[in-house]
This record gives C-alpha cells, sequence and structure tokens, in this order.
C-alpha cells in the first residue's frame, strides 16, 4: 500500500514538474519572439532611414551614366566621397551600390564604401564594374529578386565575414530604368549574443520561478489524492496550449477547477494560480520595458520629422535648410559639386492680403504660392525659410534647367496675378532670383543665397513697377 501511494506521489509530482517546465518555456519563447521582432523592427526603421538619405543624396541618372560608359564622372567622385563620409558615422558594416549577376556567379561592383578602418590600413576605393564571386549562387539569386520591387528588401545573412543584416532597394534613373541595387549591411553579431544572453536569463529566471512552486506542490502531494490531482493535471495542460498557441498575455489565465476539495487541495490550486500571476508579471514588465524604449525612440524620430517640416505648407523647414546648407558648404570644399544653384523667392502682396482679408486667407495664400513653386520645381527640395519666403537649391536635372524653370515660375506668377476672374488671395504672385554657383572654393550657400536674394529684390521692384505699386513699401510689408 504505501509502495503504491510513493509510485502516485512520484507520477504526479513528475507530471506538475513537466507542466511547470512547459508553461516556464512557452513564456520563454514568447517573450523571446517578442524580443527579437521589436529589435529587427528597430533596425528596419533604421535601415529605411539611411536609404531614403543615402538615395536622396544620390543622382541616379549619373549613375546610370557610368554605367552605360563604364566610365566614372566628377558626380561620382563626389558620391564616393560622400558613403566614405557616412559609413561609420552611420553605424554600417557595409555600404554599396551593385549589379547581382547569378547566371554568371558573380556580383558587379558600382560604388562602395571604405569606412575609416579600411583607408586607415592603405585600402583604396573599389572600382566600377569590379567583380567577386565571394557570393554563392543562393546569395547572388536573393539579391536580383530584389531588382523589380519598388520597396526595400530586409534579410539576414550569414557568411564568412559573420552575420549581417541586410537591406536592398532599387536605384531608378529618371526613364524608369533600375540602375542598380542600393544595399547597407548592419552586423548583428552583438544581437544575437544579447538574444542568447536574453534567453538564458528569461528562461533561468522562469525556471526558477517554477521549480519553487514545484517544492510548494511536492509538499501538497504527500496525501494520497487522485482526482484533484488528474483536474489540476488537465488545468496545467490547458493552461500550456493557451499559451503557446497566442502572443498576448492579457488571453493568458490559469483555469483553477471547481473549488470543491479539502484545505489542502484549495491551497495547492492558489499555489499555482500565484505562479502563473507572477509569470504573467514578470513577462509583462520585460515587455514593458521594452516598449518604453521604443516609444521613446519613435518619439524622438517624430520630433526630429516635426522640426524639419514646415507645419503650414508641409514643405521643407529653416532649420532642414540650416542642415542642408552646412551638409552642400562641406561638398563645396571637397570639391565634389559640380551642378549647383540657389533660388530665392519672396511672396508678393502677403500684407495687403492679411491686412484686407485676415490671416485665415493670407495662410490659404502662402500655400498657394507654394503650390506653384513646388510644381515648377518638381524634383528640387524646396524649404520655406519665413513668413513669406522659400529657398529652392537645384541640383540634377534642375540644374540643368534652371533658366527655363525659372522662367516658368515667372510666367506662372504673372498668370496668377492678372486673372480677375478669381479671388484676389486665389491671385498668387511671387518674385525670384536665382544665383549658380561657378566653382570657386570659397562660395558658401549663404553668399550664394545673398546673391539670389539680391536679384529678387530687383525682380520685385520691376513688379512693383508694372503692376503700379507703391515703391516706397518696403519689400516684406507690401
Amino acid at each position: 500500500m504505501d509502495k503504491s501511494k510513493g509510485s502516485l506521489r512520484s507520477s504526479l509530482l513528475t507530471a506538475g514538474i513537466i507542466s511547470i517546465i512547459v508553461v516556464s518555456l512557452v513564456f520563454t519563447a514568447a517573450s523571446f519572439f517578442m524580443f527579437s521582432h521589436s529589435m529587427y523592427s528597430r533596425y528596419d526603421a533604421q535601415l529605411t532611414n539611411i536609404m531614403t538619405y543615402v538615395e536622396h543624396n544620390a543622382d541616379i541618372d549619373d549613375l546610370q551614366n557610368c554605367v552605360n560608359t563604364g566610365t566614372t564622372s566628377e558626380t561620382y567622385a563626389g558620391f564616393q566621397k560622400f558613403l566614405n563620409s557616412i559609413i561609420d558615422d552611420l553605424g554600417l558594416s557595409y555600404l554599396y551600390v551593385v549589379i547581382p549577376k547569378p547566371q554568371e556567379g558573380i556580383m558587379v561592383n558600382v560604388i562602395s564604401a571604405t569606412n575609416a578602418k579600411e583607408i586607415a590600413a592603405g585600402e583604396t576605393d573599389m572600382a566600377l564594374f569590379e567583380t567577386t564571386d565571394a557570393y554563392t549562387k543562393k546569395e547572388l539569386e536573393r539579391y536580383y529578386s530584389c531588382w523589380d520591387k519598388d520597396s526595400i528588401t530586409f534579410f539576414k545573412e550569414n557568411s564568412d565575414y559573420g552575420y549581417y543584416y541586410t537591406a536592398c532597394k532599387p536605384l531608378t534613373a529618371t526613364d524608369g530604368q533600375t540602375v542598380a541595387l542600393l544595399c547597407a549591411d548592419i552586423s548583428i553579431e552583438h544581437l544575437r549574443n544579447i538574444q542568447i544572453t536574453y534567453f538564458v536569463l528569461v528562461a533561468i529566471i522562469t525556471l526558477l520561478i517554477g521549480f519553487a512552486f514545484a517544492v510548494i506542490i511536492s509538499i501538497w502531494l504527500r496525501k494520497n489524492i487522485t482526482k484533484p490531482i488528474k483536474e489540476l493535471e488537465k488545468s496545467a495542460r490547458d493552461f500550456a496550449e493557451r499559451s503557446s498557441e497566442t502572443e498576448d498575455i492579457e488571453v493568458i489565465d490559469f483555469k483553477t477547477p471547481e473549488d470543491k476539495h479539502n484545505k489542502e487541495i484549495r491551497s495547492l490550486y492558489s499555489a499555482i494560480k500565484l505562479m502563473s500571476v507572477n509569470l504573467k508579471k514578470h513577462v509583462e514588465s520585460i515587455i514593458s520595458a521594452e516598449q518604453r524604449a521604443r516609444f521613446a525612440e519613435e518619439e524622438a524620430d517624430d520630433m526630429t520629422r516635426i522640426a524639419y517640416r514646415d507645419s503650414l505648407t508641409h514643405v521643407k523647414s529653416k532649420a532642414a535648410f540650416d542642415k542642408t546648407s552646412i551638409e552642400t558648404n562641406i561638398e563645396i570644399q571637397d570639391k565634389g559639386v559640380s551642378d549647383l544653384a540657389v533660388v530665392m523667392a519672396d511672396i508678393n502682396g502677403l500684407k495687403n492680403i492679411n491686412d484686407t482679408y485676415g490671416h485665415e486667407y493670407g495662410d490659404s495664400y502662402i500655400k498657394g504660392v507654394c503650390r506653384i513653386i513646388c510644381t515648377t520645381y518638381k524634383n528640387s527640395p524646396v524649404f520655406r525659410v519665413g513668413g513669406d519666403e522659400f529657398i529652392v537649391i537645384l541640383r540634377g536635372d534642375d540644374y540643368e534647367k534652371r533658366d527655363e524653370l525659372l522662367a516658368a515660375l515667372n510666367e506662372k506668377s504673372e498668370a496668377c496675378t492678372s486673372d480677375m476672374s478669381v479671388e484676389p488671395w486665389q491671385r498668387y504672385s511671387v518674385s525670384a532670383g536665382m544665383a549658380v554657383y561657378d566653382g570657386s572654393e570659397d562660395v558658401t550657400v549663404d553668399k550664394l543665397l545673398k546673391e539670389a536674394d539680391e536679384i529678387m529684390y530687383k525682380n520685385k521692384a520691376e513688379f512693383k513697377e508694372r503692376h503700379g505699386i507703391g515703391q516706397n513699401a518696403k519689400p516684406d510689408t507690401e
């Protein structure tokens, strides 16, 4: 009889321990999955910002011409310097533009960044069309699968060089043709170490809690009980199944059997219930800490985006212009600028609209003028730097068509100003002046802006004379 009881206690204790381990592992796996998913989501956001920033500073049409002719250009050299200057600041392992050729088993280099460590070691930049067969066919096919996509593709790589998280985005020229793939690699060796450490710590803590309650179970299982233990085992298994089928911690709860047993069994149920509650709180605290960190990062990103965007017109703000001005001045000093012009545009008659019809119509008038500027310079960044002042920085195709575009802006403004069929606040009018960079090293964006500003005020005076506006009025108080 005693032997039978001992066997029963041993069986019940074993079943209880197994159930606790299962529950502990499920909670550990669920929290580990959510932690990993959150980390990779952060990497996705970081790489997306980097790819957008690099693409914005790339002259894709020039790259296309270099690929088609097999020769590099000054713009290409400037872009090479730009990539070399930012790779370490952005925390990247590799930053490169390539053409994958899986059928030939090679990867063709278009342009690749050389980091500071490589430069210090005497390494030089990879040449245009330099090839490598270090990629397997499967890896080349993975890169090539990104060629026709219009979004960023993310994937993990495990190579002889280590573990990396890679982002690929096709670079498309103005003719709609894909030129090459822009790729960025971030080392995730440290992330793997963090994941392993995180998994081990959570597993140990969870199992310790589980085994602590297993000791409690063993005390109560000393008595000869069968049905209550079977009911308890069933509840534990249901709990484990619910835990493994959901990632929502709120729906995971241990349901005790009907409370119709003796005091000892009820205490046992309460102990198991307490264990599940503590495990749930433990996982919730881990997830809550991670969420707070993510929310803080997202809030910082939102504040940056708000600072760089004008709230009324939604074009770039003065803060964005100051940042772009600094970056452009650095390019000029590095002799990496061959195409640069600055347009200064000032709204005509804004004060009169505000004083006569109110600021609501004045805001509408500002947005209307901004729309004319933006639709004229479709490929250039437009900045609102004052109440009635806008700046446009011309590069690439807009730079080549700068005189044509300035004439188009003046024609649109003159047509709107002379249209008596619409309300006064819909007769959008703007005066503009343009200054062109002549290649001198001592020229800065501020100097170009001052030159463009002087030309703009001259054009504004001519506008007043044409339309019979008093010459004594100050330019900013029309």
